[in-house]
Order: C-alpha cells, then sequence, then structure tokens
C-alpha cells in the first residue's frame, strides 16, 4: 500500500531528516571521539537526539528552500 500524494511533503521530509541526521550524526560522532569501544551506541544516541530535531526542521524548511530554488533556477 502507498502513502497517498497528499502527505508527500511529510514523507520527504522524514526521509530526509532520517538519512540526513544519520548521517551527519555518524560523521561528528566519529570527528569528536574517533573509532572508540562503544561507538555505535554513541552515535545511535546522538542519531536520535539529532533526527528528534531535524524531521521538523526539514518540514519548516523544504518549503522556503523550494520557493528560493524556483526563483534562481531558470525555467524551461
Amino acid at each position: 500500500m502507498k502513502i497517498p500524494h497528499k502527505f508527500e511533503t511529510i514523507v520527504f521530509g522524514f526521509f530526509m531528516s532520517l538519512l540526513m541526521s544519520f548521517l551527519m550524526s555518524g560523521v561528528i560522532t566519529f570527528i569528536n571521539l574517533g573509532i572508540v569501544e562503544n561507538f555505535f551506541w554513541l552515535w545511535m544516541n546522538a542519531f536520535a537526539k539529532a533526527f528528534v530535531i531535524a524531521f521538523p526542521c526539514v518540514l519548516l524548511v523544504v518549503p522556503i528552500v523550494r520557493k528560493v530554488v524556483r526563483k534562481v533556477v531558470a525555467s524551461e
């Protein structure tokens, strides 16, 4: 079963924030600590905290970014 089109913005925001917070929390955890014994759990802890912030932020920022992109990219 597919999610209805009217939820596209929320689904986009969910997956964008999920992937970005996952990747960035891993990178920042590695930069700050290196590979330590409990690296994976420290990363997952950072990821969980980052995702809680990232999801609403993406939902707020995406419409603004789309408007800016429309203004700076030439139409066909």
